[in-house]
Order: structure tokens, then C-alpha cells, then sequence
């Protein structure tokens, strides 16, 4: 037990709802059912995207992705030495730490990684292997830190797409950015880029991540139960999502790159006006 921090009783009890709110949340469920989403989107809809890189000035590269109320974050440090100087390895090592923040949502998270973040972890690292180059980096090690700053749906999704992101403002040789997508069936109707409630009443979903400029699906999850057909139409919808997406994070990407340039040329020409440096006094 933890003396540092004021223990909370055994036998506590969350406050009760209030009548209007649970009225409300059911009146969203049964409107859900016939295809109204609480947003307004259509069914085929994505939230809004933010995509920003470069925004940790420490980090070989960072990234940072919000749509609507899910907010992530990821750092990449690398292409760096391995910790272990007498292993030889012929491809780079890539190594993923995920972990959501304790106030990211409802359910208060510990500070110490849990199951359910170590396996976001390795879903976020197996995907990523697909579209990096790592036999070009013997004997290094890249890694990536996921943070999930704010959970309202689509985190998993959302966490690959800013690492892909990540890694190429990093300068990590890859394939092609990776763009991961949502797709979840509540009810009859199939939702894209499901929210936090509309996660909570969905019967079944995927998570498809891909390289749109090659048309290859990199890494697959499913989740509850789906017929063949419905699990068809549900990938291909994720493609088609995805490539929406990739087009937002190529922009980044461009954007990123043309303001490290400047930042270069700028800094460039202080040097060469320092005195003793060929410059005009």
C-alpha cells in the first residue's frame, strides 16, 4: 500500500446518475440503433483530423494527431545504439511503449503500464513493422512512446497512424506512411471511426491498418463476431478511409519538412554573419 497518497475506502460506490442523464443516454442509444449518430456524421463519416509533427523538440521526431475528443501523442527516438553492445542484430530493433493517460478518460489509469496497454504495444508494433525499412539499421534501435492523452474512441487506430507519422518526421526510412482506420457495426448499420459510446454498443468491428499507395493491408484486428460478408465490406471501407487519411499525412509531412528547411537556411546564414566565420562585421 501506498502511504504517499490519501487510500480511498473499500467499499466506495460511484455517485448516482441523475434521471435527465440516464434519459438522455438512452434516448442516444435508440437513436444510434437506427443509424443517428450523436455527432451528426453520417454512418461513412470521419471526425474532423488535426495532425501536427515536430511538436516534441527533444524527440528525433514526434507527431501529434486529434479527432474530436481523442487526442494522441507519440515520440520517436532513434536510429540509436542498441543497450546491448555485444549482440549483433541484422535489421533495427524496434521497440514500443504505449500508455494512456491517467486522466485520459473516464476509468482513472494507473501510472504503471497494464495488460491492456502492453498488448496496444505490441498491436502498434507489429503494425508498424510493416511499412519500416529496418534492414537498413544493423545493429540500432528505434523507439517509439504512445501517449493517449484523451480516449473518446479510435485511440488503437489513431496511435498507429501518429507513430507512422512520427517515424517519418523522424527520417526512418519506410515503405509508405501507414494510415489506420475504425470500423464498427451497431446494430445493422456500419459506423466509421466509431466514438467512445458508439465503441461501447458495437457488436463487432476491425481495425485495419494500410499502405493506401500500395493498396497492402499491413495489420488486421477484428473484434466480437462478423459474418464473412460484413467483415469484407468492413476492410474495404477501412481502405477507403485509410486514403483520406494518408493524404492529410502526407501534407503534414510536406509542410513539416519545408519548415525544417527554412529553420536550416535561417540558421545557415547566422553562422556564416558570425565574425571569423566569413561573414560581414
Amino acid at each position: 500500500m501506498s502511504r504517499s497518497r490519501i487510500q480511498a475506502p473499500d467499499d466506495c460506490l460511484p455517485p448516482p446518475a441523475r434521471p435527465a442523464e440516464l434519459a438522455a443516454v438512452e434516448r442516444r442509444r435508440a437513436a444510434l440503433l437506427k443509424g443517428a449518430r450523436a455527432d451528426g456524421r453520417a454512418v461513412d463519416r470521419l471526425r474532423g483530423i488535426f495532425l501536427q509533427a515536430g511538436v516534441v523538440v527533444q524527440a528525433d521526431g514526434s507527431a501529434y494527431m486529434e479527432a474530436a475528443d481523442t487526442k494522441v501523442m507519440v515520440a520517436v527516438y532513434g536510429p540509436r545504439e542498441t543497450a546491448r553492445r555485444g549482440s549483433f542484430h541484422a535489421e533495427g530493433q524496434l521497440h514500443c511503449e504505449f500508455k494512456f493517460a491517467s486522466f485520459a478518460s473516464k476509468r482513472r489509469r494507473d501510472f504503471q503500464q497494464d495488460a491492456d496497454e502492453v498488448e496496444c504495444a505490441g498491436i502498434v508494433e507489429q503494425a508498424l513493422r510493416g511499412s519500416l525499412l529496418l534492414g537498413h539499421y544493423p545493429k540500432l534501435a528505434i523507439d517509439v512512446y504512445v501517449t493517449v492523452l484523451q480516449d473518446d474512441g479510435g485511440a488503437l487506430a489513431m496511435a498507429i497512424t501518429c507513430a507512422s507519422l512520427a517515424l517519418a518526421d523522424a527520417g526512418i526510412q519506410m515503405l509508405d506512411l501507414m494510415s489506420a482506420t475504425t470500423v464498427g457495426f451497431v446494430g445493422s448499420h456500419m459506423l466509421v471511426d466509431l466514438s467512445g459510446e458508439e465503441e461501447a454498443q458495437q457488436s463487432g468491428g476491425v481495425v485495419v491498418a494500410s499502405l493506401p499507395a500500395f493498396g497492402d493491408v499491413t495489420f488486421l484486428l477484428q473484434s466480437g463476431q462478423l459474418e464473412h460478408s460484413g467483415l469484407v465490406q468492413a476492410v474495404e471501407t477501412c481502405l477507403e478511409s485509410s486514403a483520406l487519411v494518408h493524404e492529410l499525412m502526407r501534407d503534414c509531412v510536406q509542410k513539416a519538412t519545408l519548415e525544417k528547411i527554412e529553420k536550416n537556411e535561417v540558421a545557415v546564414r547566422r553562422r556564416a554573419a558570425l565574425p571569423g566565420k566569413g561573414g560581414v562585421l
